[in-house]
C-alpha cells in the first residue's frame, strides 16, 4: 500500500480528522436507496468511444450531485472511477483499474483475452480539501504509470460533473 499526502488543512482539523469526516460522508452517500441516477452514454461525454465503450451515472440527492460515476471499457480491461461531492466541490475519488484475464488452450498456450473474468489491478483513493489533494492511498502501481496530476483529474471530473447537471 502506497501513501502519499499532498495540500495542508485550512481549518484546525489534522488531515486524520478531515479524512475520517470525508469517510463519513462518502459512506453516508453509498447508504442512500433511494437517490436519483441520470446516465449518459459513452459517445455523449468520451472524445473517442473506447472498445468496450462507457457510461457516466450520476447520482442526485434531491438537486444536489452527490455522487457519480465514469466507468471505460478498454481493450485490456475496465476503469471505474467513482466521485463524491458536497457542496459542488469534488471531495473523494475511488478508481479501479481491472485487466481481463489471460486465456489459454489445453496445451497451456496463451490464446488470448477471457472476457468474461476481470483482473483487480489497481485501487486508488483521492483526497481532497477545497479543491485540493491532500492524500492518495494506492494499492499496488496503476496499469498504465503516469503520475497522478491532481488538477487534470479534478478538472475532468468537474467536467464530468457538469454533463450530469445539465442532463438532469
Amino acid at each position: 500500500m502506497i501513501f502519499i499526502c499532498y495540500g495542508s488543512l485550512a481549518s484546525g482539523q489534522t488531515k486524520e480528522e478531515h479524512i475520517q469526516n470525508l469517510r463519513s460522508e462518502f459512506q453516508r452517500v453509498n447508504s442512500i436507496t433511494d437517490l436519483k441516477e441520470i446516465v449518459i452514454d459513452s459517445e455523449d461525454f468520451l472524445d473517442h468511444v473506447t472498445d468496450g465503450g462507457g457510461e457516466l451515472k450520476g447520482y442526485f440527492e434531491n438537486a444536489d450531485l452527490v455522487k457519480f460515476t465514469e466507468r471505460i471499457g478498454l481493450s485490456y480491461g475496465v476503469r471505474v472511477t467513482d466521485y463524491y461531492s458536497k457542496a459542488g466541490r469534488i471531495f473523494f475519488s475511488y478508481r479501479i483499474e481491472s485487466r481481463f484475464d489471460d486465456k489459454y488452450d489445453d496445451s497451456g498456450e496463451l490464446t488470448g483475452l477471457n472476457y468474461s473474468k476481470l483482473i483487480l489491478k489497481y485501487e486508488g483513493r483521492y483526497y481532497f480539501n477545497n479543491g485540493k489533494l491532500i492524500e492518495i492511498i494506492e494499492k499496488v502501481e496503476p496499469m498504465f504509470s503516469s503520475p497522478f496530476e491532481a488538477n487534470s483529474f479534478l478538472k475532468v471530473g468537474h467536467e464530468l460533473k457538469e454533463l450530469l447537471v445539465k442532463a438532469k
